[in-house]
């Protein structure tokens, strides 16, 4: 295993136990109002990207972290439909309807392809604001290899990864 994915594992599962800890007694999504990445997770800021559900149902991006890379890079207050073609949205679609609906953390790996295939792993955490409906996502990537895309992104494939140690209490 490269030193670049252990690395992230562990900045995953420092997120998914502050994730699980934000939970009050009952709640199984966590305030958003408690998460605080810039006072307790100043190392991993630039790894995060921040979505905001629209009354209109669609997401919009609030917040990119300054080492994330491609089309996310000048996204901050657009919606997703607005930054990702239509066949990169058929990826991200269902899953953040999985992430609301499920309301459960999830881990995924993608390869994304640029000039070349730009490996990532990542988290997603799912919050509310108070109504209880996933209302906040923050998503936490982290890039296996070195290289800066160049280019429009031609292709996406992502798969959701859910090992029992990391994903369930």
């Amino acid at each position: 295993m490269s030193r670049r994915r252990k690395r992230a594992e562990a900045d995953i599962r420092v997120l998914l136990e502050a994730w699980h800890s934000l939970r009050a007694d009952g709640e199984d999504v966590p305030l958003w109002s408690k998460f605080d990445p810039v006072l307790c997770f100043p190392h991993l800021v630039g790894h995060l990207f921040v979505l905001a559900l629209e009354p209109s149902g669609s997401w919009r991006v609030r917040l990119v972290g300054s080492s994330l890379r491609g089309a996310l890079t000048n996204g901050a207050g657009k919606l997703m439909e607005e930054i990702y073609p239509p066949h990169v949205m058929q990826i991200f679609t269902p899953r953040l309807a999985e992430l609301a609906t499920k309301r459960r953390p999830m881990q995924i790996r993608q390869a994304s392809a640029y000039d070349r295939v730009l490996h990532s792993l990542g988290v997603v955490l799912p919050f509310h604001q108070g109504d209880f409906l996933v209302t906040r996502i923050a998503s936490a990537t982290f890039y296996l290899d070195e290289f800066h895309p160049a280019g429009p992104l031609h292709a996406m494939s992502s798969e959701v990864e859910t090992p029992a140690h990391d994903l369930v209490e």
